[in-house]
């Protein structure tokens, strides 16, 4: 079988993104709760990226058993690049050669070496 279509039949894996600062975000200065980002990504791709990530996928211990992860040292636009490259093997940069292209790739890249995902950070 195909192994992309093998990845696309797997359960989801739930990537959460947490205040960097250990704040309850449940209700954030108003009435309305502030909700926590949610990203969701196949199983069995997240697994195949790096074998940091198979070990917080396929364990017995919390992640594993949940489905969940929860990063506090994330934002939003570098959680995206990451899973758009774990598709796509590649990530959109916000206009190429400039500072916030390069912050970007920075960001990746620290995620990427946090989970040993070599062939990301070669990107």
């Amino acid at each position: 079988m195909d192994p992309t279509l093998e990845y696309l039949r797997s359960s989801f894996f739930k990537i959460v993104l947490k205040d960097p600062n250990g704040k309850d975000n449940s209700n954030a200065g108003g009435d309305s709760p502030q909700e926590k980002p949610e990203f969701y990504v196949h199983k069995k791709l997240l697994a195949s990226l790096s074998p940091e990530l198979d070990k917080h996928v396929n364990n017995d211990m919390k992640e594993g058993l949940k489905g969940v992860i929860e990063l506090s040292e994330v934002d939003e636009p570098t959680i995206k690049a990451f899973l758009e490259w774990a598709y796509t093997k590649d990530y959109a940069t916000p206009l190429p050669d400039t500072a916030s292209a390069l912050l970007r790739h920075s960001k990746v890249y620290v995620l990427a070496d946090r989970f040993n995902t070599p062939i990301l950070k070669d990107c």
